[in-house]
């Protein structure tokens, strides 16, 4: 996951640095709204949701994309600031995940997205389709 998400950013280098740092941002928006909708099913622990692929891809993402803001110095000041401390509650969420700590995970992810692209965001979480109508078992 983190060599395609590398190769994404090759592609994508020509952008210059403040559209570069909105392309991230928007990547890791869209990951963690995944995650959060489907955490919506899942009752009690979220330990499940954080080893399957989806958590996998928010990692992988923080991961490349912290790289690539060291690398380029696009984050300075506040927004610096609130990257580390996104980076550090997805960490904390790992060691005890709940609903409660991921939903810390989402306001300081917002608080980061407005410092780094200075304008107002927001998700868009909805509950996915029912999965019993897939005819997926073992999540209730």
């Amino acid at each position: 996951m983190e060599d395609s998400l590398r190769e994404m950013l090759l592609e994508e280098a020509q952008f210059n640095s403040s559209t570069r740092t909105e392309m991230l941002v928007n990547h890791l928006r869209d990951y963690l709204e995944r995650l959060f909708c489907f955490s919506m099913l899942y009752k009690g622990s979220l330990a499940p949701l954080l080893t399957g692929n989806m958590f996998g891809c928010v990692v992988a993402a923080i991961t490349v994309f912290d790289e690539d803001f060291r690398a380029s110095n696009n984050l300075t000041g506040g927004a610096a600031e609130r990257w580390r401390e996104f980076k550090n509650t997805v960490e904390w969420l790992k060691r005890g995940p709940s609903q409660e700590d991921l939903k810390l995970v989402e306001q300081t992810f917002v608080v980061f997205a407005e410092a780094a692209l200075s304008k107002s965001i927001e998700f868009d979480i909805r509950p996915p389709i029912p999965i019993k109508s897939l005819g997926i078992t073992g999540i209730e």
